[in-house]
C-alpha cells in the first residue's frame, strides 16, 4: 500500500482530493487494518454455512450446537 494507491482509492472511490502528505499518513494506519482483516480470514470457524442449504440440514445443525 502507497501513497498512489492510497489516492487513487480516496479519488475514486469516496470522491476525496487527497495531498502526498494525507496520503502518507494513512499507509500505516491501512496496512495495520489490511492485516487485521487477513487476520480474521484466517481464524478456523467450528461451523460453516454449509449446514444451512436446507431447513432440513439446518435444524439437524441446531441440534448439534454445543450448549453452553
Amino acid at each position: 500500500m502507497d501513497n498512489a494507491l492510497i489516492q487513487t482509492v480516496a479519488r475514486e472511490l469516496l470522491g476525496l482530493t487527497l495531498t502526498d502528505a494525507e496520503a502518507a499518513l494513512l499507509v500505516e494506519p491501512l496496512v495495520a487494518l489490511q492485516q487485521l482483516v487477513q487476520a480474521i480470514e484466517t481464524v478456523p470457524l467450528p461451523y460453516s454455512a454449509d449446514p444451512f442449504i436446507t431447513p432440513r440440514s439446518s435444524d439437524e445443525w441446531l441440534e448439534t450446537w454445543p450448549e453452553q
